[in-house]
């Protein structure tokens, strides 16, 4: 009740070399099942040589580079679009959702403390 809309975020999916064997694809299309079920079309940054093997799936995919650049480049898209950038890992399984009083950036620790307290 206290989110905006999906349209407000820029999700992407940091992925490489996963379209290639098939426990790669399982985990591709569990990931996209996910997200296609709550109204979310993904872009997955994949790295130059899997790009092909991920849009023949279907996905909307671009070339993200390695780990650290293919964030980056989300994080960029994200800011051009005037969006919030969601980063989603490529072999998700589930989701946890905390309810937590907002203290506002009160550090990694601090932070994995009051999740650790919070309601799911």
């Amino acid at each position: 009740e206290n989110l905006v809309g999906v349209d407000e975020f820029h999700v992407a999916v940091i992925s490489a070399r996963r379209a290639a064997d098939i426990a790669g694809i399982r985990g591709i299309v569990g990931v996209q099942s996910q997200l296609a079920a709550s109204g979310i079309e993904p872009t997955w940054y994949v790295d130059a040589a899997s790009v092909k093997a991920y849009k023949n799936l279907g996905l909307k995919a671009v070339v993200g580079g390695k780990l650290v650049p293919a964030r980056n480049k989300a994080l960029q898209d994200a800011a051009r679009q005037g969006k919030a950038c969601v980063q989603v890992s490529d072999d998700i399984s589930q989701w946890s959702y905390y309810i937590a009083k907002d203290e506002g950036n009160i550090g990694l620790f601090a932070g994995n403390e009051a999740a650790k307290r919070a309601q799911r």
